[in-house]
């Protein structure tokens, strides 16, 4: 409709997922979104240094590093999450590592 090859979109934080900007990105338009919260840390949950925005992710090896340093490896099978509105794919990532981590 636009007759333009790329566009530059602002995404409202919250009303999207990794399925829609993938979307986005296949079809050349470059999404701006705010950096969502981190979540909250508690002794019974996930502790600040291990939010999922410290792990950095290697594209070349579908690996992630861990702030300890270790690599987490998939197997390459997909696991679907239903959710009330919608559904994604993902992946899970692992490493023995986490047995021994502190």
């Amino acid at each position: 409709n636009l007759a333009i090859e790329t566009c530059t979109v602002l995404v409202d934080k919250g009303y999207h997922n990794g399925r829609e900007i993938t979307r986005c990105k296949d079809n050349n338009i470059v999404t701006i979104v705010a950096h969502p919260d981190p979540g909250k840390s508690n002794e019974n949950g996930t502790q600040p240094a291990y939010l999922v925005a410290k792990f950095k992710y290697n594209k070349q090896t579908d690996t992630y590093i861990c702030p300890q340093g270790a690599t987490l490896k998939t197997t390459g099978r997909w696991h679907k999450k239903t959710r009330e509105k919608d559904s994604y794919q993902f992946k899970k990532y692992r490493t023995p590592a986490c047995k021994t981590c502190l």
